[in-house]
């Protein structure tokens, strides 16, 4: 067993290389494999005496472990296919000569007293194949985007972890916040708090997608000769849903996202009976996310 995968760490190779070899055992066949990848592809090299087998695929970066487990499997069991014994047919055209006795054969006499009958073999159990559980992560990281707030753009920042809980699934909780400032009449500052769920689908080469909702708070700050007659502190609840595709270089990883978001009442800023600017509604956001998984 040998795994030589430039993108994977020393102890990311150290469990495969485990988790492998347990597959390999229980496919009870004696075989070499070699196990190598780089640039998002995998091969994995399967020989055992003169066949061979040869399969290679592209991996994402999210689900490697699962993809390269199969990819043994198949590798394993086309293999086995190619070296199951033929049944052998005796040759019709063969002839057993017997010479003919002349006397009749002495009977054979019995011992006495019987020996035991020996005990049945014992039946073997089948082995069991290791169960393939998903690994626990986690991941924290830093958030950079920018929300269209009426005809304004306001840019935020935020931090946040999430755990995976399942195969496919994350979940998390991120906090931050936005600002947008006016000239000489008022900023405003939103700040929020995010409960998320992310799914990871298999057949969209690692895209995730992720919908979340929390607490916001908006804080208008108007200049100093502007009077808030409605009030300067606003607070909604956020809906989020984004689409996001993290690149991976270790256990970093950069993820662009893009999202909508919406807030479950409008908000915004009146001066002298015109408003000035207005949230609300289903609109988009844009934003990047570099974290840190383990």
């Amino acid at each position: 067993m040998r795994v030589d995968c430039s993108d994977l760490t020393a102890e990311q190779s150290s469990e495969l290389e485990a988790r492998a070899r347990a597959t390999l055992l229980t496919a009870e066949l004696e075989a070499t494999v070699v196990i190598s990848c780089a640039a998002g592809s995998a091969e994995i090299r399967v020989v055992a005496g003169d066949e061979s087998v040869v399969l290679k695929s592209a991996i994402s970066p999210s689900t490697w472990r699962e993809q390269l487990l199969d990819l043994l499997d198949q590798a394993l069991t086309e293999l086995r296919a190619r070296r199951a014994p033929q049944t052998s047919r005796p040759d019709a055209e063969a002839h057993e000569i017997v010479p003919a006795q002349t006397t009749p054969p002495r009977p054979v006499e019995a011992a006495w007293p019987p020996s035991p009958a020996a005990p049945p073999a014992p039946r073997a159990r089948p082995i069991a194949r290791p169960e393939r559980r998903f690994q626990p992560e986690t991941e924290v990281g830093l958030r950079a985007a920018t929300e269209l707030w009426g005809a304004h753009f306001a840019l935020g920042a935020g931090v946040g972890g999430a755990r995976r809980v399942a195969s496919r699934w994350w979940s998390g909780l991120r906090v931050g916040f936005f600002y947008v400032s006016l000239p000489n009449t008022f900023s405003v500052r939103e700040g929020h708090a995010i409960a998320d769920a992310t799914f990871e689908p298999r057949a969209f080469a690692g895209l995730r997608l992720s919908l979340g909702a929390g607490p916001s708070v908006l804080v208008v700050t108007p200049r100093s000769d502007l009077l808030a007659k409605d009030g300067t502190v606003r607070i909604a609840v956020r809906v989020e849903a984004q689409l996001s595709r993290p690149f991976r270089w270790g256990q970093f990883q950069l993820a662009p996202w893009l999202g909508l978001r919406l807030f479950s009442a409008e908000r915004g800023v009146r001066v002298s009976k015109s408003s000035q600017l207005a949230i609300g509604g289903v609109l988009p956001q844009v934003g990047l996310a570099l974290a840190y998984r383990q």
